[in-house]
């Protein structure tokens, strides 16, 4: 990402500097060097059009509603109307979701009692539970994804997050290290996740090191990764098509692209493999300043599945530090093309 913020698209895989004795930046009007390496097509505009502000009649319902108690009573005269669009729930989940958790907690169930045989729900409610830090909920539907698909890599790691919240660092701890070995009870391969699990575990020793037995842990796990800013993100469906932006305090965007004609080989092996979770770090005096973060879905989504394409971004602050702090942020899209904004962050 060092690289695209000052290059652009064009140093997604990394830049390679030739410095010479007497510089090759060119000469420029009014003599001035210019860096002919420094791309002109990355400069993002800023468009508000482009992001989707629309909302939809079930959103604009609740945020008519006088207080929170008025909103729920609007909620449950609109469920039974719309009991099956998945759509609905998500909605009233996003409006609760920092007006109250325990309401939000409770629409989120009333989801997957409406779908207990769905599998799709299932992540849905696991997904939403995890940005609610409600951890038991966590631990517990994770448990029920991991007994239905014993090989999803994503309910393995969420359910070990969810012990290390619940105070279990040394569970936490052996189920991250039964991954990174492929030591699970599963056939399953948590390979492609390996940058992530790495730091999930060098975090937990570091925060809960009293806690746990590390006489036997590898020395590469004993000191903590440090970044001004880490960026988890996970989504519902492997190999789903979308595209996350990243705009830098200096207007310039690099675009993630998660498809079949840009990342093929990816999103078959998450499909392989089942995972779906990528990560990106910020750090440097350079990236301080004002960030904008995106996410654009890229697909169809026929109406006989109803299930959206849902993407959380956990956005740790100060990463490996004392003052480490986090959020989670989920965004769901219905249609092709729809862009939503995740995240806009200040990074000191």
């Amino acid at each position: 990402m060092a690289a695209t913020n000052q290059w652009g698209a064009a140093g997604a895989n990394g830049v390679i500097l030739i410095t010479t004795k007497t510089g090759g930046a060119g000469i420029g009007p009014n003599k001035k060097k210019v860096d002919r390496a420094r791309l002109k097509n990355n400069v993002y505009e800023g468009k508000e059009s482009e992001v989707s502000t629309g909302k939809s009649p079930f959103l604009e319902a609740m945020e008519s509603s006088a207080n929170t108690e008025e909103a729920y009573e609007t909620y449950l005269t609109l469920r039974e109307m719309n009991k099956k669009d998945i759509n609905f729930y998500l909605d009233a989940f996003s409006y609760f979701k920092k007006k109250n958790k325990k309401t939000a907690a409770r629409i989120i169930s009333n989801l997957w009692e409406e779908n207990q045989n769905s599998g799709q729900v299932l992540r849905l409610v696991a997904t939403a539970f995890l940005s609610l830090g409600i951890a038991d909920y966590v631990f517990k539907a994770n448990e029920e994804i991991i007994e239905r698909t014993p090989a999803d890599v994503n309910a393995h790691l969420n359910r070990a997050l969810a012990l290390k919240e619940l105070g279990q660092s040394q569970k936490a701890l052996n189920e991250f290290l039964a991954m990174t070995k492929g030591d699970t009870y599963f056939s399953m391969d948590a390979s492609s996740i390996s940058k992530t699990l790495n730091r999930e575990i060098r975090n937990l020793v570091f925060m809960d090191r009293s806690q746990l037995n590390t006489t036997t842990l590898d020395a590469k796990y004993l000191n903590n990764i440090k970044f001004k800013v880490r960026l988890v993100f996970e989504w519902n469906h492997p190999g789903a098509e979308f595209e996350l932006q990243f705009v830098n305090p200096q207007k310039r965007f690099f675009n993630w692209k998660h498809t079949n004609t840009e990342n093929r080989e990816r999103l078959e092996d998450e499909i392989k493999k089942n995972y779906r979770v990528e990560e990106f770090e910020f750090n440097g005096n350079e990236v301080a300043g004002k960030w904008i973060i995106n996410a654009k879905a890229l697909q169809d989504f026929p109406k006989e599945s109803g299930i959206p394409l849902v993407i959380k971004c956990t956005i740790y602050q100060d990463f490996g530090y004392p003052s480490q702090r986090s959020e989670d942020v989920v965004v769901h899209f219905t249609k092709n093309n729809e862009k939503k904004n995740i995240k806009t962050l200040t990074v000191n």
